[in-house]
């Protein structure tokens, strides 16, 4: 296929002022979907976007006012897995922090499933990073037959009800999660396999960990990752290598590979784990960790 990942060279001349970058990068998502498949605004906080290149396909989720301050270099997360490995991807982006509880594009998933798009692939994997994208991706996967989810720090839910110790997210939880797709656990109940990848040091990260239960979930504990494990995520081979390690014969395992070997060459966690030995009086630990040189 057609280059999707736009060339470095110079920028547009409206990327420097947000109205004009949005523009741009309303007419880039337009044009995309034109080429590659389609592109759709769902209401007034929601767009989807559709790049069609194989028969499996990976569904992500992204901030839409994020992406548009980049103009036309603001593709959404996943986007480069149609070019590099031949997936198709379906990625929602909500315009600020909607939690995608939103009537519109539930009628768009309806519809979707009304035409039995889900059922035209072989595969659909569902990733979700961070506790909005995770939640969404688990609350939303219910309509797809069989799913994989990957999941990073995702929330349960932010219903009082369901989710009693959660003190984070004020704004959100004005938002209703007691109807339509609310109790994200539940919704992915009819998963193939749900890969949750958290840091069960990060009290509320865990205590919604505890809520996705089933012969299906698998949980990979990463301590001492907090809050690096969505960048981590997205580092190097990106979301590519996290789809492919499904198809390895011991998933779990080459899940915790990446993330480890990411790790080790991401700085900041490399400072901030010399600083946790070095509190916890490790000094041979704290020194080995300073001293450790990334391979990149």
């Amino acid at each position: 296929m057609n280059e999707l990942i736009p060339s470095t060279g110079q920028p547009h001349p409206g990327e420097g002022q947000t109205a004009n970058a949005a523009q741009v990068w309303r007419a880039k998502m337009a044009q995309l979907g034109k080429d590659y498949g389609s592109f759709a605004q769902l209401g007034r906080k929601h767009f989807a976007l559709f790049v069609e290149s194989g028969m499996d396909l990976v569904v992500t989720f992204d901030n839409a006012a994020r992406l548009a301050a980049m103009g036309a270099k603001g593709l959404p997360l996943g986007t480069e897995l149609a070019q590099q490995h031949g997936f198709s991807t379906l990625t929602f982006m909500s315009a600020g922090q909607t939690w995608f509880r939103d009537a519109d594009l539930f009628a768009y998933i309806d519809t979707l499933v009304d035409e039995g798009f889900f059922d035209s692939f072989k595969r659909v994997v569902f990733c979700g990073l961070g506790p909005v994208g995770g939640y969404a991706a688990a609350a939303l996967s219910i309509a797809a037959p069989q799913p994989e989810l990957i999941l990073t720090s995702p929330v349960a839910s932010l219903a009082p009800k369901d989710a009693p110790f959660e003190t984070r997210f004020s704004r959100a939880k004005r938002l209703d999660f007691s109807t339509r797709f609310g109790f994200a656990p539940e919704m992915s109940a009819y998963a193939k396999a749900l890969y949750l990848i958290f840091d069960p040091a990060t009290t509320m990260s865990a205590a919604h960990a505890a809520l996705y239960r089933g012969a299906h979930v698998t949980k990979i504990s990463l301590p001492r990752h907090s809050p690096l494990i969505e960048r981590l995520a997205m580092a190097d081979g990106g979301l590519g290598d996290l789809v492919l390690a499904l198809k390895a014969d011991n998933p779990t395992a080459r899940l915790r590979q990446i993330f480890r070997g990411r790790a080790r060459a991401d700085e900041t966690y490399l400072v901030n784990l010399a600083a946790q030995a070095k509190a916890r009086n490790h000094p041979k630990l704290a020194a080995r960790a300073a001293g450790y040189t990334p391979t990149r």
